[in-house]
């Protein structure tokens, strides 16, 4: 029998979810009918997050796997991070052990990596645009993709 340990609602009629049997699954919601199944080759022990039009889940021991919801095929893997943190245009944030880690949200190309060290708390929603990073002694930063272009 398969344990499933996290699940996420999406507001196109989806449940994505995750299991110890190394799989992420996407039912609809309603019926309850397999959409796709996903073998990330690890346990999902986290609830998957959905940023835009991909879903990332945690794979034990192989890292965040990015998948596009709706087919549920791969985009790309970064075995180095393991959580999203937010999104910007069209960038994703990622959290590593010690960084995060920006990346265009469909090919996993990497832009830029950021050391978290100075930072004791992230407070995050995958689905928004800002991140705050607290310190030990209580100062608060807001951070934000510029909307820039460099």
């Amino acid at each position: 029998s398969t344990l499933t340990v996290a699940s996420a609602y999406e507001a196109w009629g989806a449940r994505l979810v995750g299991s110890t049997d190394y799989a992420l699954y996407c039912f609809n919601r309603v019926t309850g009918e397999l959409l796709w199944k996903y073998e990330t080759g690890g346990q999902i022990r986290n609830t998957p997050q959905v940023s835009g039009p991909v879903a990332y889940c945690y794979s034990r021991g192989k890292g965040m796997h990015a998948i596009d919801k709706r087919t549920g095929m791969l985009l790309y893997i970064k075995p180095d991070t393991f959580y999203c943190v937010t999104r910007g245009k069209d960038r994703v944030f990622l959290a590593g052990k010690d960084s995060i880690v920006a990346v265009d949200e469909k090919t996993g190309k990497e832009y830029g990596r950021w050391s978290t060290g100075e930072f004791n708390w992230i407070v995050d929603n995958p689905r928004g645009n800002t991140t705050y990073l607290v310190t030990k002694d209580g100062f608060v930063f807001a951070a934000k993709e510029s909307q820039i272009d460099y």
